[in-house]
């Protein structure tokens, strides 16, 4: 099964990277092999103001990142509900990948994650395919847009050569946001992307970027 990216979108947001190398990462959990991004943590700026932290995502993020994911597919938002059955499962595709967590900086909570995992539709490392997850209380300001352009950036500095995008073709919301963006286009499609709650099975629109034009 094909990936999914969750977007919960509003308004268009800029993202200035500033972006630094470190050598002092901290090391991976063991219950996990997704790689240490070569980037230090980093402070910025939501679209409303509010200054968060991209950093590293330690192994309990990623257990309330899976949390998400499984609200989300309860909702039928982006994720299908048979997408995983189980954390572990969910740890297993993400396996190879870079996890970023969005935190406040005035009290550190979690309130949006985005991985950068291996593309499936790519014989290869160095293409990407996002994860993007924002917690249920903080949608409709403009984080779940944030969140695909900081992976966007993360992706290019991070040495991807290329970014694969599959949405739920039922997912509006998400479709012009991938197109408003800009740099990608429409190369395929899935006559069966997933299921929804509801029964439903419903198609994937798949997107392309190459991210060797930007340097």
């Amino acid at each position: 099964m094909t990936k999914r990216v969750c977007l919960f979108i509003a308004a268009t947001s800029s993202f200035p990277v500033g972006l630094t190398t470190t050598d002092n990462m901290r090391n991976l959990n063991n219950s996990t092999s997704c790689r240490v991004p070569p980037i230090s943590p980093f402070l910025t700026a939501l679209p409303d103001g509010r200054e968060v932290i991209i950093g590293y995502m330690t192994d309990l993020q990623l257990s309330e990142t899976f949390a998400m994911i499984q609200e989300a597919a309860q909702q039928s938002n982006g994720f299908g509900i048979d997408e995983y059955s189980n954390e572990n499962e969910f740890r297993q595709d993400i396996t190879g990948g870079y996890c970023f967590a969005v935190t406040l900086k005035e009290t550190g909570e979690l309130i949006a994650s985005f991985i950068l995992a291996i593309s499936r539709f790519y014989r290869g490392s160095t293409v990407a395919d996002p994860f993007v997850i924002v917690k249920s209380t903080e949608r409709r300001r403009g984080i779940g847009e944030f969140c695909l352009q900081s992976a966007v950036d993360l992706a290019s500095e991070l040495g991807f050569i290329g970014m694969y995008v599959d949405c739920f073709s039922n997912n509006r919301g998400m479709l012009k946001i991938i197109e408003n963006t800009g740099g990608f286009a429409r190369v395929g499609c899935l006559p069966l992307g997933g299921q929804m709650k509801t029964g439903e099975i419903v198609g994937s629109v798949i997107f392309y970027r190459d991210l060797r034009r930007e340097e």
